[in-house]
């Protein structure tokens, strides 16, 4: 078994400190030069909310409408697209949500299909998409 002491200075174990040694602290922190103490620049809540409403794969900013065509978190849209199981029939906007494309690294929408279930295809254009991507996919790499 082991057995140590830890040994304190009396200045900062006391319970009282004198005017004139508060006042000599504080004097020293005058001494104490900006360029010693390395500051990173402060982020604004500007800065934070656009650095969120950014793509985190690619970097575009999508509250300012750009987008990269070849990026999954994009999904080839910015904050809106038009609705995915009707490709943009029934003229409703889709939101895209932020937090689950960023969390999964791929595009996610809300939204509502304003046509009935008998009008819309039956098989959504991008479903059909990725579906024929993953069939080539799947032939190029058992050849």
């Amino acid at each position: 078994m082991s057995c140590g002491m830890i040994q304190t200075d009396n200045y900062f174990s006391s319970s009282w400190i004198s005017r004139s040694e508060s006042s000599e602290s504080l004097s020293r922190l005058d001494l104490v030069s900006p360029h010693q103490c390395p500051t990173e620049p402060m982020m604004t809540l500007e800065d934070l909310r656009s650095q969120y409403n950014s793509c985190y794969t690619c970097g575009v900013s999508w509250s300012d409408n750009h987008v990269s065509l070849d990026c999954g978190e994009c999904g080839g849209y910015s904050l809106e697209r038009p609705c995915p199981l009707c490709d943009g029939k029934c003229r409703m906007a889709w939101r895209r949500d932020i937090s689950m494309s960023h969390s999964v690294g791929k595009a996610h929408w809300e939204g509502e299909c304003a046509l009935s279930v008998n009008d819309r295809p039956a098989v959504p254009a991008f479903l059909a998409e990725d579906v024929l991507v993953q069939g080539l996919e799947d032939l190029s790499t058992s050849s």
